[in-house]
């Protein structure tokens, strides 16, 4: 595994595709998706800086037989290879996720699971198709707005606007850790969490001779963070900007509610603060529309009796997966390595 070699693009055909995203295989080589300015739709396949790219046709996958019909009905958004992809039909809008049939029960499951959210947020209800089912294919309403990611990179919006944007996602959020617990949603505690960041800081040490601290750090926040579990409240367990909708309706839309689990609070508030943080440094948003945003997130962490300590904490954690996976991501690998190396000079622990 070397995603430093990992090139930013390859052409093929006379069009360049551009490695947007990777993620690590067990047999050495990098999964990736790529997209190209001069074609709609992304494209999924393998990386090794030995054999270098091998990219399947457009709208395929052999281990998800229902992309092929799907993708001629609308456009491919999300593809990991072998494993799942989304896709955006071209009349209705809704989305379909697409996975190996027999993971289909599961996502719908999932997608049943974020009905808590309601209390507080619009999301997407599953919309049952048994025929695709089978296939393997799960269709979700399509959410009307725009995400606060790009909502955030837009120079027209008025900070007034992008205050109010953030006080209606406050009211969300407090609305759905507030409200009673429901039955048969899974702990992910606080030793979950803490696997979760050495797998992280084991990773990291592995491809990146310069960050072997990086997995002593890891093993600190983890043990901290196992050692003085906080109560747990309804969670989405992947909050960040890109998950957020807006649509000037006053009711904040949220997407990928599938990963709901009981959790602390920390955890999301934490993951939101830092990607907010992490926009500015990506030269997305500006420090003062950042600004707002952690105002509002820091008002909700106080009113949740989240401890300040406990913040930092879990942002630091934050920081250091948001490095491990931009290191896979060739546009912002430098700006990873600096995260990691600002968090290793920066955090106090």
């Amino acid at each position: 595994m070397r995603p430093d070699l990992l090139p930013a693009s390859v052409v093929e055909g006379n069009v360049e595709w551009i490695v947007s995203r990777a993620w690590p295989e067990s047999d050495g080589r990098l999964a990736v998706e790529v997209f190209s300015h001069a074609i709609r739709g992304v494209r999924a396949g393998h990386w090794h800086h030995g054999t270098g790219f091998q990219l399947l046709p457009a709208g395929t996958d052999p281990r998800l037989p229902a992309l092929d019909r799907l993708a001629a009905e609308g456009e491919v958004i999300s593809h990991r290879v072998n494993r799942r992809a989304v896709v955006r039909l071209r009349t209705s809008g809704h989305f379909v996720k697409v996975v190996k049939p027999r993971k289909a029960p599961a996502v719908i499951e999932a997608a049943d699971r974020g009905a808590p959210f309601a209390r507080g947020f619009r999301f997407a209800h599953a919309l049952r198709d048994p025929e695709r089912e089978q296939s393997g294919a799960v269709t979700l309403e399509a959410l009307a707005g725009r995400t606060l990611h790009s909502i955030g990179q837009d120079s027209s919006v008025s900070a007034a606007e992008w205050d109010e944007i953030w006080a209606a996602w406050a009211r969300a959020w407090v609305a759905v850790a507030a409200s009673p617990t429901p039955e048969g949603v899974a702990h992910h505690t606080a030793e979950n969490e803490a696997e979760v960041l050495r797998i992280w800081g084991q990773r990291i040490a592995q491809i990146e001779p310069d960050l072997t601290a990086v997995a002593d750090l890891t093993a600190t926040i983890a043990h901290r963070i196992a050692a003085h579990p906080a109560d747990p409240v309804l969670a989405h367990r992947d909050l960040h900007d890109k998950q957020l909708l807006w649509d000037g309706s006053g009711r904040m839309g949220i997407l990928d509610v599938d990963t709901i689990a009981l959790a602390e609070p920390a955890l999301d508030l934490a993951n939101l603060r830092a990607h907010v943080r992490f926009r500015v440094r990506q030269e997305l948003w500006s420090p003062d529309a950042a600004d707002i945003a952690v105002s509002h997130i820091d008002a909700v962490a106080e009113r949740l009796r989240v401890e300040p300590e406990r913040m930092a904490l879990a942002e630091a954690a934050t920081w250091l997966r948001v490095g491990g996976l931009y290191l896979f991501r060739p546009r912002w690998r430098d700006l990873a390595r600096d995260l990691l190396r600002s968090t290793l000079a920066e955090v106090q622990v």
